[in-house]
């Protein structure tokens, strides 16, 4: 007989009542039946559950009755049915569920929901902020308890970030930068902090998708193959381990959605959103996996939501709002982000003309 214990398989094979076959285990049971216990003493050791079926097999050994034998027979159809083709070990019945204490792990960063455990997005068209914007969250993130970040950079040089970590005078031990990191760089830095709060943001991800389209490590010249095959990678590291939150940032095309655009406002809201989640551009399927994510937009003069940072003047907007496009699966629900892009002047050395020249840096509030 075979019989699962412990996610193992095993086969008894006791001559001549057990055979290897459950098939042949069925009709020695049955043209056996006065050797039932001893049969029952080997599945015992399998399943716990058919005690009771032990216990009544003997008791009907010496004055068997037909009827009580089908009762029994019946039984043993089912049990044993069940031990042999137990089910998925991710399948489970609800039962005495409020007895359970479930906590989703979570926090805030800049009124951002950054869940551990999960993927979620953030999209924009060209020259949004993302990148500034990405910075300003992993700082906040790392400034917390326990908690480190990691930007991890496929379009910047390392002295493009480093240039932009000191204009925005980030200078923090939990917070790290790797330029084109593989997938094993990526999860040695899980492993290393599996003490601690991880978050993690790909800078973005059809730039990490072309650089492996140019190295070709897939037969493919289809870009989305690739998304999806980084969101394939990620996806599976995230779910080994719960304390890490994964930030795709994602570029947007404005094609698909111009009509939208030009007609946003408060009162066509939710078609914006929607149209919003369909332009992330060569994304494959992964903007519909994510847990949830958000769209970098800004208010104009007259209120309406743009996906321009720049009035046709030419002046910056500065009232950002990051629009929920797609909600979280599970925890509280993810809510618009109002922020205000300020700019504060600093001083940087200039080494080559030795003089001090006044620079913009941008940060969220």
């Amino acid at each position: 007989i075979n019989f699962i214990e412990n996610k193992k398989i095993y086969v008894i094979s006791k001559e001549p009542f057990i055979k290897t076959k459950t098939k042949d285990f069925d009709e020695i049971f049955r043209n056996n039946y006065a050797n039932a216990k001893d049969v029952m003493n080997e599945v015992l050791k399998a399943n716990l559950n058919l005690y009771e079926l032990k216990q009544r097999l003997i008791k009907q050994e010496n004055h068997i009755n037909e009827i009580e034998k089908q009762k029994l027979l019946s039984y043993y159809d089912v049990s044993v049915l069940e031990l042999l083709d137990p089910l998925p070990k991710d399948m489970f019945n609800l039962v005495n569920i409020s007895n359970l204490d479930i906590k989703i792990n979570e926090t805030s960063v800049l009124g951002i929901k950054i869940q551990y455990g999960s993927i979620f997005g953030i999209t924009s068209t060209t020259s949004m902020g993302k990148t500034e914007l990405a910075m300003d969250i992993l700082h906040q993130h790392a400034l917390q308890d326990d908690s480190v970040s990691l930007l991890a950079q496929f379009e910047g040089t390392k002295e493009e970030m480093l240039y932009r970590a000191k204009q925005k005078q980030i200078e923090n031990p939990n917070f790290y930068i790797a330029i084109e990191p593989n997938f094993t760089t990526i999860e040695k830095f899980m492993q290393k902090n599996a003490d601690k709060k991880v978050l993690i943001v790909i800078d973005y991800l059809q730039q990490f998708a072309r650089i492996l389209l140019g190295k070709q490590i897939i037969a493919t010249d289809n870009m989305r193959v690739y998304t999806n095959h980084i969101y394939d990678q990620l996806n599976e590291m995230r779910r080994n381990y719960a304390n890490v939150s994964i930030c795709l940032i994602m570029s947007l095309s404005k094609d698909g959605i111009r009509e939208s655009v030009q007609a946003s406002n408060l009162d066509n809201i939710a078609s914006f959103r929607i149209n919003m989640l369909n332009g992330i551009k060569e994304s494959g399927d992964v903007q519909y996996a994510l847990d949830y994510a958000y769209a970098i937009t800004f208010y104009d003069e007259n209120k309406n939501i743009t996906l321009s940072r720049f009035a046709k003047n030419g002046d910056t907007h500065n009232q950002m709002k990051l629009m929920v496009i797609k909600s979280q699966r599970i925890g509280k629900y993810t809510q618009d982000v109002n922020l205000v892009w300020i700019k504060i002047k600093m001083v940087v050395e200039t080494t080559s003309f030795l003089q001090k020249q006044k620079c913009n840096r941008r940060n969220y509030l």
